[in-house]
């Protein structure tokens, strides 16, 4: 399951758009699959997944466990998921709030 789900991303990464790719080559972010869960302490709210800028260099994690899950219980296709929370993290990369995308994504 955890290598289905790698490549679902790799796919979904054929998806984006040639900004999308120049904002994670120039912003020098990976994209990595974590196969666990993550929850934020606040309202122990799950996370699909999110963008974590430091030091060492920057990385969208991406968590299998509560996609799969949100996928399943949403009635959501898993890949077009994947796009649409890649897509989501590239945003906030470049500066975008979540309201901004809401309207220039339209997802």
């Amino acid at each position: 399951a955890d290598e289905d789900f790698e490549r679902l991303v790799a796919e979904a990464m054929t998806q984006l758009s040639e900004h999308e790719m120049q904002v994670l080559e120039l912003r020098h972010i990976a994209v990595q699959c974590i196969h666990h869960e993550y929850l934020v302490q606040q309202g122990n709210k799950h996370v699909n997944g999110m963008l974590v800028e430091g030091r060492g260099g920057n990385v969208i994690n991406l968590y299998s466990v509560p996609m799969r899950r949100q996928a399943a219980e949403d009635e959501i296709d898993l890949p077009s998921w994947i796009v649409r929370l890649l897509k989501h993290e590239i945003g906030h990369a470049s500066g975008q709030s979540d309201a901004q995308m809401a309207e220039w994504y339209k997802y």
